[in-house]
C-alpha cells in the first residue's frame, strides 16, 4: 500500500513506538524545502510531506484504518 501526503511532524517517528506503524519513505521533506517556491507556502517546518510503502497484516491493518477514520 503506497500513501502520500502532508503530515503534522508530530506523527512521524524515525523509531518503533507503540500504536504505530512502519512505513519505507521514498520521499520526505519538511514545508521549509517549498519556501521561495511556487506552490505549499503555507507549509512550515512542522508540516511533513512523504510518500512511502507501507506492508500491512491483519492486526496493523485494522489499526492503521481506525487511525485514519478517528482523524477525519
Amino acid at each position: 500500500m503506497s500513501i502520500s501526503g502532508w503530515f503534522p511532524k508530530t506523527y512521524i517517528y524515525n523509531h518503533e513506538k507503540a500504536d504505530s506503524l512502519r512505513i519505507k519513505c521514498s520521499v520526505i521533506h519538511d514545508g521549509l524545502y517549498w519556501k521561495g517556491k511556487e506552490h505549499h507556502e503555507d507549509k512550515t517546518i512542522n508540516d511533513i510531506w512523504l510518500v512511502a510503502e507501507i506492508d500491512l497484516d491483519f492486526n496493523e491493518k485494522h489499526l492503521f484504518l481506525k487511525k485514519v477514520f478517528e482523524a477525519v
